[in-house]
């Protein structure tokens, strides 16, 4: 089922997306193809290699798929990947820590071209490295205008804006920060663990 999605994606993309040159739409092509031979029957993991760089008319990047903070950082082209006016509260990080299991992921949801992404993502890291989480073990996925991008995660976990933070626990969505939190990020991160 994943595999056929992705397919639909990438076929979306190459038809009528944001895909400008045409060796971005041979790679995106290829991939439909890869896809479609492995059927329905795929379940892989999104592996870090998945996503793509496509530059738009205006000259801005636009990264699609999934990929690690540190690939974000070398593909978006922001001014900077910081958040220096931003520290998690450490009162509320001691109380957040004893709820950060082994059970518990994240997968961050982001458009390079968003002003909100630009200012939230980097928050969103901040606050998953002062709670200790590996870097590596977060996805992050690169959106499309539509919210769409080729992996199927957009669609799985229903994105309808960025920047979104999705909070799973054992590999089932317990709840999402959705573009701003409503107080803070630790605050509205800690409601949400507390309420679960």
């Amino acid at each position: 089922m994943q595999g056929t999605q992705a397919v639909r994606s990438i076929a979306t993309m190459f038809c009528r997306g944001p895909v400008q040159d045409t060796l971005s739409k041979k790679i995106l092509l290829a991939g439909a193809l890869a896809l479609l031979t492995l059927g329905s029957s795929w379940t892989g993991p999104v592996r870090a290699e998945s996503y793509q760089v496509v530059r738009m008319k205006d000259g801005q990047k636009m990264i699609l798929g999934a990929l690690s903070w540190e690939e974000w950082k070398q593909g978006a082209g922001w001014a900077t990947y910081e958040a220096p006016t931003y520290e998690p509260d450490p009162d509320e990080i001691k109380k957040l820590v004893p709820l950060v299991d082994r059970n518990l992921s994240f997968a961050l949801f982001g458009g390079s071209w968003c002003p909100d992404s630009k200012s939230e993502m980097p928050k969103v890291v901040k606050l998953l490295e002062k709670l200790q989480i590996p870097l590596a073990t977060v996805p992050v996925y690169g959106v499309d205008y539509d919210k769409k991008e080729f992996t199927g995660a957009a669609e799985k976990y229903g994105i309808e804006r960025v920047a979104t933070l999705v909070v799973l626990r054992s590999g089932k969505v317990v709840g999402r920060i959705v573009e701003y939190p409503r107080e803070s990020w630790t605050k509205d991160l800690l409601k949400l663990l507390e309420s679960r």
